[in-house]
């Protein structure tokens, strides 16, 4: 995470568990399955801007045609104020 007067950004990366009927037991698969970016830049009297990545690996996904890997990537970006005079949320990835 970073955090300056009119700028954050996060960032995180996690891996999936092996899910197991006991407690306490799953044991993770040392893959990275999720991964992005979050960036929000605050415009003084203007607005805001936001920007976005994010990834998904998933092993073995089921389709209509068989089994196979699955990456996905998605980017996007949001323009956005509330407060006095005009509201607006515009999103798009």
């Amino acid at each position: 995470m970073y955090a300056s007067k009119n700028l954050t950004v996060d960032a995180f990366a996690m891996e999936a568990d092996s899910v197991h009927t006991g407690v306490f037991d799953n044991h993770g698969t040392k893959e990275l399955n999720l991964w992005g970016t979050y960036a929000s830049l605050a415009v003084p009297l203007l607005q805001h801007i936001d920007l976005y990545y994010i990834g998904i690996r998933r092993d073995n996904s089921p389709f209509e045609e068989g089994v196979e890997n699955e990456y996905r990537h998605t980017m996007g970006g949001r323009i956005w104020r509330a407060g006095n005079g005009v509201n607006y949320d515009i999103e798009g990835d």
